[in-house]
């Protein structure tokens, strides 16, 4: 999009008008895409790249790291109704992220863990790294290594 459509996104964040932030991931191949428009699959890639994006952000200045784990966290939890999640506190499923809020690197199909390896960041510097990943307390993902053993459980919710 446009920079005038982030812009208004950055200033929905900041009004507190955009409850929360949420990733599409549609981690269909480039043969998939490839295709006339009305055919191609809909959707990218965009759960590993979101929250690097969004410490980045950041890191620049267009809100800050509260504003992040509100809406990425918080705000999901309590709009869907999710028991126990969303908060560091007491009694809560230990789901957390570890990052390095000034790892540099470059979005790069070398990189990435989605199955499609493509990204629409390709190329992109940011600053602000994933170091580990936490699940119910247990470590999901840890300095590029998945641990596939480790899963999650079934989350309800009530509207």
């Amino acid at each position: 999009r446009h920079q005038n459509h982030q812009r208004a996104l950055f200033l929905g964040l900041q009004e507190g008008v955009i409850d929360f932030i949420a990733s599409d991931h549609a981690p269909h191949t480039n043969e998939e895409k490839d295709q006339a428009f009305g055919k191609a699959p809909s959707g990218m890639p965009g759960v590993e790249t979101s929250f690097p994006l969004l410490l980045n952000c950041a890191k620049n200045g267009f809100f800050n790291l509260n504003d992040i784990t509100k809406r990425m966290a918080f705000m999901p939890a309590k709009i869907y109704n999710i028991q126990n999640k969303g908060l560091i506190k007491e009694n809560f499923d230990a789901d957390l992220v570890l990052v390095d809020l000034n790892s540099k690197y470059e979005i790069s199909k070398d990189n990435l863990k989605t199955k499609c390896k493509w990204s629409i960041f390709e190329g992109q510097k940011i600053t602000g790294k994933v170091v580990a990943t936490f699940v119910n307390g247990q470590v999901v993902y840890r300095e590029g290594d998945v641990f596939e053993d480790v899963k999650g459980k079934e989350v309800r919710f009530n509207f």
